[in-house]
């Protein structure tokens, strides 16, 4: 199969995260964050305040666990009601961490932070096709100081 030929819509993705929502945690592979955080602050070498994007951050797991540590976090994904449910535990840990129902192929940032990350896929994988990932990929570029890092 020739993955070029491949498209899909990706926006499907919403309705899942609207479905699943926080019971996204109880899947296996999210109860690693606090060990994913631990390799990802010493990776990118995070200072204190550093500014964090997390593209496609789902229920906020690494955006909020981010927080937790004193970095300062925006969480995007195209579903809102897992940004309802990120949101809501910033609030109710007052957490500096705001969260976006924004489709990542539309990042609309200018240079403003320190570090992105788009894991477990995030939209990076999940946009449908060739141009639509050089979209979030553009977005990404343009939402990074120069010389940060995208993991």
């Amino acid at each position: 199969m020739n993955i070029n030929n491949f498209e899909f819509d990706g926006s499907y993705y919403k309705e899942i995260g609207d479905f699943i929502r926080e019971n996204y945690l109880n899947y296996g592979f999210t109860k690693g964050t606090i060990q994913e955080v631990d390799f990802l602050v010493e990776l990118m070498d995070l200072s204190a305040n550093s500014y964090i994007l997390d593209i496609g951050c789902g229920p906020g797991r690494h955006s909020l666990e981010l927080a937790r540590r004193g970095f300062r976090t925006v969480g995007v994904d195209i579903s809102p009601e897992f940004i309802k449910y990120a949101t809501q535990v910033a609030s109710a840990e007052s957490l500096n961490a705001e969260f976006y129902a924004i489709d990542a192929r539309e990042l609309n940032f200018s240079q403003k932070f320190d570090g992105a990350i788009c894991l477990c896929e995030g939209a990076f994988g999940l946009a449908g096709n060739l141009d639509n990932h050089r979209k979030v990929l553009r977005g990404i570029h343009r939402a990074l100081k120069p010389g940060t890092l995208l993991f």
